[in-house]
């Protein structure tokens, strides 16, 4: 299984945090998957409630050309172009970790706003999405963050751009009751199996950043060098306290639903309708290094 997905499904407990679990054991929903990738996300659910339709969507065809499954189909479409579908076309549409692929401006003027679009009248719009922040760092966290998001500023991308989904989302006329909430875990193998695979998806993530050495000007071996630091040090502290304060270093992540209105905005601020546990807050723990965020809206259709 992928890391980041099984990763996931670990912190959020499941697949997906909007409360569509009854309907998607019914069946007849249309659900989208946006930016999806190799797809797991979505064949995983295609697998586990089958009595849908699921649909993904990447710029890059990276996604699987055959499948044993014939309720999945895979669509090379770019959402900055269109979503390729009609409006109101699905019950249940899906985005994560595209907090680096858009500008701020993209993010609020194109799409979310394409996929406020396509989503039906009283279903579901979710968003999970993440950034690495922290209070303090060690010299090789600090470093490689830093890099990071000076990287992602040349390119015109805020790097902490989930900070300011929610306000994206409350933006849009066709959208309420848009909830967030946050989660931590710890960011190493000192932190069990989802800390593992929480450092693990961060290491092939810089990894696979090949442009970078040649951006900061350094030989990809110094490159190397870097990550293997910035993967030691986090190992390097067991318990954090004041006394390593570069423990702090969080991972955040979003999720939303959404509703759209047959009248303009109605602003219904209540969470009426969410399952019970989106109620409860998530408490901050003292010992953790990871953070993720959820967003929940409601999407009505005018």
């Amino acid at each position: 299984m992928d890391a980041q997905h099984e990763l996931m499904r670990g912190i959020w407990g499941g697949d997906f945090v909007s409360p569509i679990k009854e309907d998607l054991i019914i069946g007849g929903l249309r659900v989208l998957d946006v930016g999806c990738g190799s797809g797991t996300w979505l064949l995983q659910l295609a697998r586990d409630y089958p009595m849908n339709h699921y649909t993904g969507i990447d710029m890059s065809p990276v996604f699987p050309t055959n499948t044993d499954l014939q309720n999945v189909e895979f669509v090379q479409a770019d959402v900055l172009q269109g979503i390729p579908f009609d409006a109101d076309s699905f019950d249940f549409v899906h985005i994560r970790f595209l907090n680096t692929a858009f500008t701020e401006q993209q993010w609020e003027e194109k799409v979310i706003p394409e996929v406020t679009r396509v989503t039906k009248p009283k279903r579901w719009l979710e968003l999970c999405e993440f950034d690495i922040d922290g209070q303090s760092f060690g010299p090789a966290s600090r470093r490689m963050v830093t890099t990071l998001t000076s990287y992602l500023a040349s390119k015109g991308i805020n790097g902490l751009i989930s900070e300011e989904i929610s306000e994206f989302l409350e933006s849009m006329e066709t959208l309420e009751t848009v909830y967030t909430e946050e989660r931590f875990s710890g960011l190493g193998k000192w932190a069990g199996h989802l800390g593992d695979l929480a450092i693990k998806s961060f290491v092939s993530a810089f990894r696979g950043m090949r442009e970078l050495p040649g951006w900061m000007g350094i030989e990809e071996e110094e490159y190397n060098e870097m990550v293997n630091k910035y993967s030691r040090e986090v190992e390097d502290v067991r318990v954090p306290s004041a006394w390593y304060p570069w423990s702090q270093m969080l991972f955040k992540e979003y999720v939303s639903f959404a509703v759209r209105s047959r009248s303009n905005r109605q602003m219904n601020r209540r969470n009426e309708g969410l399952p019970q546990h989106i109620h409860e807050p998530v408490p901050k723990s003292q010992n953790a290094l990871l953070r993720e965020s959820i967003v929940i809206g409601f999407h009505f259709s005018t």
